[in-house]
Formats: structure tokens, sequence, C-alpha cells
């Protein structure tokens, strides 16, 4: 058993029964399901999967230097959202980093009740079952129990209108990294060959502006590629989304030593 699942024992209780996965499956449309999948492929085509560990060595025998350097994935990584959180898309694309980059704990953890249907439909689609449901006291008590001898980690929250200022306070304390979605996408269709339903699906808190830009840059534009904008999604990839500065990279530590001499002064730490 990894060492950080002997802390979340006492919240055991509090997991989404089993019962719930298949009735959320039940009732979610296939073309939900269907985005779900496309999401969960696009992750795995644009990053892969990494190793459990990398080394790279490198000498400069003109300046002397040796280097080394050894990757791992930190300890756990933490994906918190609140109950009315609705963007199944949005959620996979911020949890399959930390899968995909070997993260060995990575809890789920849904605020103020438990998710809605499709985010469970979704989450059984990437194989993340233990999903738990707590109120908004219980929340930071289970990332403090997370981070209590557990070695590294990071912290992933997902706004659906609360204020997770209890958690950003926790990880500050335990400086531990954390990425947040603050608001909703605006999302701009600037092709009429884009399903603007399946968007509305993938993104159904996002405001959506179809034909006439938005007045304000968006987040992403559904059409040909734009220099420009962050996310350009072609049509087709109704299903797929990224988000800015959240890779495998930012769920891996890397140590470094130097050394003179252009040879080895141990092995890589």
């Amino acid at each position: 058993m990894n060492p950080g699942e002997a802390e979340l024992r006492r919240f055991e209780k509090r997991l989404v029964p089993e019962e719930r996965f298949a009735e959320a499956y039940d009732s979610v449309s296939p073309a939900l399901c269907a985005l779900h999948k496309h999401a969960l492929a696009a992750q795995y085509a644009m990053f892969g999967e990494m190793p459990d560990e990398e080394y790279a060595y490198r000498v400069r025998r003109a300046e002397d230097l040796y280097v080394s350097r050894h990757t791992r994935p930190v300890d756990w990584a933490l994906t918190v959202f609140e109950a009315g959180y609705g963007s199944a898309v949005r959620l996979l694309a911020a949890l399959m980093p930390a899968v995909l980059a070997r993260v060995p704990l990575t809890p789920v953890l849904c605020i103020g009740g438990e998710p809605l249907p499709e985010i469970l439909c979704a989450l059984e689609a990437a194989g993340r079952e233990q999903v738990y449901a707590l109120d908004g006291k219980q929340g930071p008590a289970f990332f403090q129990a997370l981070c209590a001898g557990n070695g590294l980690g990071r912290l992933v929250l997902l706004r659906s209108g609360g204020r997770p200022d209890a958690f950003r306070r926790a990880a500050e304390a335990a400086e531990t990294a954390c990425w947040e979605e603050r608001r909703p996408p605006v999302l701009h269709i600037a092709d009429n060959k884009v399903d603007v339903e399946s968007v509305r699906r993938a993104h159904p808190d996002a405001a959506l502006f179809a034909g006439v830009p938005p007045k304000c840059a968006p987040d992403a534009v559904y059409g040909p590629p734009n220099a420009g904008i962050p996310l350009t999604l072609a049509a087709g990839m109704e299903g797929c989304w990224v988000h800015r500065g959240l890779t495998p990279d930012f769920f891996r530590e890397s140590c470094l030593a130097l050394a003179l001499g252009g040879t080895p002064a141990g092995e890589a730490v």
C-alpha cells in the first residue's frame, strides 16, 4: 500500500458508492460518453505515458563540468472540484496529466455533495473510481492528511462558482504547488463545420460565441490554427481540451547534480 493511502482510511465512508457509477453510466447520453472517450484519447496522444524514472547525464569537457539529472513523478496529486462542476472534458484534461506522469496516488475530491452523473461517467472511463464526496470543512482536512508525511505532492483546483480559498491557503502553508482553473472558459466558434452542440456538452458552463468573436480574448477558438490564440481546436476535436500550464511535467520533480572534472562524482541523485 502506498504510504499516503493509510492517511486516507478515515475518509473511506465518504467514497462515492460503486452503484452511483453504474447509475451515472445509464443516465448519460452516448454522445457525451463519446466525448469523454475522445478527451481521454487526445490526452494519451498528446502526452503519452511517461517512465517511472528518468536519468540524464551530460559531460562538458571544455567547461570541466559533469551534469546529471534524475526526474520522477511526485508522490501524490489531488484533484478538487465542487459538486456543481459539469465539464467532464476539462476535468479529464486536469486529471490525466498526473496519471500519465505516473503519479502513484491520484485521489479525486468533490466538495459539497456527489459529482454530477457526467463527471462520474468520465472518471469511470479514466479508471478513477475512488472519488471522495466531502463537505467544505472536511476537504482541507483531507488535504492536510494527504500532506502528512507522504512526500511531495501537487494540488489541482477546478472552480464551479465557489471559492476554494481554504485549499489555496492550505497549499501555500504546505508549500505544495497548486494549479487552478479560476473561471469557465470563453470559447469562440469560428468554423461552421464545428458541432456546436458537442461543444456545449463538453463545456456547459462556458461563455460560448458562435460566429461573432467575443470582445475579450477567448481561451480557445474552434477553427483553423491561430497564432494569437492559446488553443485552437479544429472541427472534430470538440471533445478535446488542454489546460494552459498543466502537462505531465507539472507532476514531476527533477534533481540536478553538478561536479567538476568531467567525470561522475557519484551516482545521480
